[in-house]
């Protein structure tokens, strides 16, 4: 019995996407602090923008990730991070919170719609029967805690050049 390798054309693609959703999920809790010291707020307002992401994700996946269904995922993921780049750019510039909140929902909504769209992806390239380990290797290689960053600005544009990664 052979193992089957991963395809890498289509590999790369899946783990980046994966990595800056799942990323972005989980960025602006540990920097929290240092965005309501720039943005002269409190943690818990700030916190609002975070849970505006995970607002918006179930709002993406529940009501928006059926087009994946009529586009196809190659189509939906373009598409969806393409908006997800621009409300990334929202969230690293953001003069204020009300900014921050709506580039958030907005990050989420991409993201909601971007996932389903990379399962589906996962299940066209994936060698048969493997397919449940190549969403896994996805998540294993994709998502990791940050650490405490003073320099959050940084922090987001460095996601946004992974996105672009995806886009182009």
């Amino acid at each position: 019995m052979t193992q089957q390798s991963l395809p890498v054309s289509g590999t790369l693609p899946l783990l980046l996407a994966v990595a800056v959703v799942g990323s972005n999920s989980l960025s602006l809790g540990p920097i929290a602090p240092a965005v309501a010291v720039d943005l002269q707020t409190s943690v818990e307002t700030v916190m609002i923008a975070s849970a505006g992401f995970g607002f918006g994700t179930a709002i993406g996946a529940l009501l928006l990730a059926r087009w994946v269904d009529y586009f196809g995922p190659v189509v939906v993921l373009r598409i969806s991070f393409t908006i997800l780049l621009v409300a990334m750019l929202g969230c690293a510039t953001s003069p204020s919170i009300p900014v921050l909140v709506v580039s958030q929902i907005v990050s989420g909504v991409a993201a909601g719609v971007a996932l389903p769209a990379v399962y589906s992806r996962a299940g066209q390239i994936a060698p048969a029967g493997h397919e449940a380990g190549y969403w896994e290797l996805c998540w294993l290689a994709g998502p990791s805690a940050w650490s405490q960053e003073s320099v959050w600005r940084r922090l987001l544009q460095g996601l946004l050049v992974g996105e672009a990664f995806i886009i182009f």
